[in-house]
């Protein structure tokens, strides 16, 4: 009898630290990191569910387990204040045990989360002081609308405007532009008006900031497509004048490079 029950005892205590190690098994928290751009988390394991937030490619989440329903296979995730949340398995890479140990931060494109932007303008296309808009309807290109009055030593000589399509070369915070556009330039005189229709190439960089405020720097080719001169219908002798910085008389195209930036936020 004592025997029997020294090897019940042994049975009983090695049932025990068996079922704590898969207990511990169980609990052990794995890492993945997201691989698929625009990875949603859901409040259940069942896309119909809840979309909680945006999981951004190269980000590093939780894995407490796997979990499998008749569609397909989802991770529950460890969030912060103890919450728990469920993603698709193939937005995940490969699990490991430890979680790393150096800084990273998520692969987030600033220019997604902020597709429409206001800034001011100097220079450029108005020559002067003006305003530009744009929207990006995708990563890598979006559409500039620029407005401002045309200045020279005498001051404003008359109103300029332009519609462009703009591709940012990279994703990151910095980034070449290439922006490729229309303008109408009206320039007065004392007498009469220049009508200027020209097409642009704009080449720059730009900054932004994680608050969605940006910085660009640019250079603008500008060439004109065509120029009209406008008189008042009751003069009887037209006068040669000149319109400004984009004066075309006597030419057969008016070509200007001009420098130019733009301070602006984006949200």
């Amino acid at each position: 009898m004592r025997g029997c029950s020294r090897f019940l005892c042994l049975s009983v205590g090695l049932a025990w630290l068996l079922l704590a190690v898969a207990t511990a098994s169980a609990q052990t928290l794995q890492y993945g990191e997201i691989v698929q751009r625009g990875a949603v988390a859901y409040e259940a394991p069942d896309p119909d569910s809840p979309a909680i937030r945006l999981l951004y490619e190269g980000e590093i989440v939780s894995v407490a387990e796997k979990v499998v329903d008749d569609r397909r296979e989802w991770y529950r995730i460890r969030t912060g204040a103890d919450r728990s949340l469920y993603v698709p398995v193939a937005a995940v890479g490969p699990l490991v045990l430890e979680a790393p140990t150096g800084p990273r931060e998520p692969d987030v494109v600033l220019r997604d989360q902020y597709p429409l932007g206001v800034g001011a303008l100097a220079y450029g296309v108005t020559h002067g002081a003006g305003v530009q808009l744009r929207y990006l309807p995708i990563t890598r290109a979006g559409i500039t609308f620029n407005i401002g009055p045309i200045l020279d030593d005498s001051g404003i000589r008359g109103l300029a405007q332009s519609w462009g399509l703009a591709t940012y070369i990279m994703t990151g915070p910095f980034t070449p532009v290439l922006e490729f556009g229309y303008a109408f330039i009206m320039s007065e005189a004392q007498h009469s008006r220049q009508r200027m229709q020209a097409i642009y190439v704009t080449a720059g960089l730009e900054w932004m900031f994680s608050s969605g405020v940006f910085v660009s720097v640019f250079a603008t080719y500008l060439r004109s497509t065509r120029v009209e001169n406008l008189f008042p219908h009751d003069d009887k002798e037209l006068v040669v004048e000149r319109y400004g910085p984009f004066d075309a008389t006597g030419l057969s195209s008016v070509q200007r490079v001009l420098p130019g930036g733009v301070l602006g936020y984006a949200f």
